[in-house]
């Protein structure tokens, strides 16, 4: 890992991204605004990733969650 954390195979790769899951959903929110606008998240976009993140944190993180945020989203909207 980028952190110096080792793993000997995929299966404990998984566990270790999978021990933060706030970071893959914000990843996924932020690949989702990407390919969905069309163009690249701004620092003014970043409150907006938050707010999807702390709202699908109560459906752990789910992707149909993830989906409907960013859908509704302001950035969606606007872009």
């Amino acid at each position: 890992m980028d952190d110096g954390r080792p793993f000997q195979d995929v299966d404990e790769y998984k566990q270790l991204v999978l021990a933060h899951p706030e970071q893959l959903a914000r990843c996924v929110t932020e690949k989702l605004i990407t390919y969905f606008t069309g163009a690249q998240i701004q620092f003014a976009d970043r409150e907006v990733v938050e707010a999807i993140i702390e709202s699908a944190a109560g459906d752990d993180y789910g992707l149909r969650t993830l989906l409907h945020e960013v859908i509704q989203s302001r950035v969606f909207t606007s872009k």
